[in-house]
């Protein structure tokens, strides 16, 4: 007697327990074949699409004022260091002797 009121106890809140899953089960399905409507959608619409080989115009990148200064200070740098610099009347390595 004792042992089947113990099973009758631990029997209700697993039968509970056992709905709920089911119910998350369903909820899970539902929202798994919603995304699977959705990635069809868009693949036929990728289909319907056609396939340009034009460039599609891109906004110019923003640059931080100090960060153009080094850049530009850097390509300066870089082109006195084998030509011919007005300031310190260097040679241009580069170049042949004519």
């Amino acid at each position: 007697m004792k042992n089947k009121k113990i099973k009758e106890l631990i029997q209700k809140p697993l039968r509970f327990h056992h709905q709920d899953i089911h119910e998350e089960l369903e909820e899970l399905k539902g929202l798994i074949n919603y995304v699977n409507h959705q990635v069809q959608e868009l693949r036929e619409s990728i289909a319907r699409t056609p396939i340009t080989t034009e460039m599609l115009p891109m906004c110019k990148p923003y640059e931080h004022p100090w960060w153009k200064y080094q850049r530009d200070q850097f390509i300066l740098s870089r082109d006195n260091i084998g030509g011919k610099d007005e300031t310190s009347g260097s040679i241009n390595l580069d170049e042949k002797g004519s």
